[in-house]
């Protein structure tokens, strides 16, 4: 009978793994299908961004970034004036993944790629545009200053690309960076967040020994069927929000069960590249209020 169980459930492995290459290949298929008039000609930009541990770097890594920015533009044939357009160096499905910069003491800076991005459509070879600068400005002698007060031997940042979402009607979406550096353009294709169709079922916790107040943020995958794999369900502490204090634990713990159980009982519309579905990663904030 073990014999017979162990079967099953790798005939069910394989079966799994075929449907999400199956997903991705239909996406592949239909983003390189699409029609000129979906897209949009949008301002791409380096974005700087850093735990809070290390945000102390960040004035410096503007500054840097600045000098990128003239780097690449420069490689683009427009160092000054309007921005140049990218696309004979890359295209909009190549800007996944970041950078990881380290500073150190005496100013010098060290970098490596990674590649991890979310979406399986998107690729990291834009990531060489970057490290091209970093390397053509750390051979030309520019340093990293390093922060006064700061006691950490080195100091990481994350350096990407962003750039506004375009809208079905071709607007773009306001874009929220910390400091602008525009570099090029790019024709990207507008998009379409995951929509809520059904919301999931969460059983709360009902009692608490004391009030209980407070919020939780999790992150989750709704992939091309709309579905939520329980595995992509994780929770993310945003900076600024109220946390429990430990009196509180108890409830806050009970409560981060019930809504990771729940969350994937929701049901979703995926979100799409002008009409591909595309698996879309979620962020999403719950709150609780409970009084005695």
């Amino acid at each position: 009978m073990a014999t017979g169980r162990t079967g099953y459930a790798l005939v069910f492995m394989i079966l799994a793994i075929s449907s999400r290459i199956d997903a991705q290949s239909h996406t592949d298929s239909c983003i390189a299908k699409l029609p000129p008039n979906v897209f949009t000609r949008v301002p791409i930009l380096i974005d700087a961004g850093a735990d809070d541990s290390a945000s102390v770097i960040l004035p410096s890594a503007d500054i840097l970034n600045q000098i990128l920015t003239e780097h690449i533009r420069k490689s683009l044939g427009s160092e000054t004036g309007p921005l140049p357009a990218g696309d004979s160096a890359v295209s909009w499905q190549q800007l996944g993944g970041s950078v990881i910069v380290t500073a150190h003491h005496d100013g010098a800076f060290t970098w490596r790629k990674d590649s991890t991005v979310s979406a399986g459509f998107m690729r990291t070879d834009g990531l060489d545009i970057l490290t091209r600068a970093l390397g053509e400005s750390s051979a030309a002698g520019d340093r990293l200053f390093w922060p006064d007060g700061a006691k950490q031997d080195s100091l990481s940042y994350r350096l990407s690309f962003a750039s506004p979402r375009v809208r079905q009607n071709g607007k773009l979406e306001p874009l929220k960076v910390r400091v602008a550096n525009p570099v090029f353009t790019l024709m990207i294709p507008w998009f379409k967040d995951a929509e809520m169709t059904d919301k999931p079922r969460i059983a709360y916790p009902i009692k608490a020994e004391r009030t209980a107040e407070g919020y939780l943020t999790l992150e989750f995958v709704v992939d091309t069927l709309g579905r939520i794999p329980p595995g992509s369900v994780k929770e993310v502490f945003e900076p600024g929000v109220k946390r429990m204090t430990e009196a509180e634990r108890a409830y806050y713990d009970s409560f981060l069960a019930s809504v990771r159980r729940g969350v994937p009982t929701g049901k979703y519309k995926p979100a799409t590249i002008a009409g591909c579905p595309i698996n879309q990663q979620v962020r999403q904030m719950f709150d609780f209020k409970l009084a005695q």
